[in-house]
């Protein structure tokens, strides 16, 4: 799913997992990022999956503003 975002090999390991992961890196370090490319690609990779289904968890609002408008704007841009 990584098409246009350019990811080092710790952050595809985090995108390839396929259980649940901690994302705990230093700030600019491209976590959210991460975070966005995984969310999407669990749901590119299946259709049935249901939004409450998916959890990420932040240490604060603005954080979890911005990873809410980057999934938002991520959709938009492949769904």
């Amino acid at each position: 799913m990584n098409n246009d975002l350019e990811l080092n090999p710790y952050q595809q390991k985090a995108l390839d997992t396929r259980r649940d992961i901690i994302v705990a890196a230093g700030a600019g370090s491209g976590k959210t990022r991460v975070l966005v490319s995984r969310y999407i690609s669990l749901f590119l990779a299946d259709s049935d999956l249901k939004i409450d289904n998916v959890v990420a968890i932040t240490f604060t609002e603005k954080a979890a503003a911005e990873l809410r408008n980057r999934v938002d704007a991520a959709f938009r841009h492949h769904l």
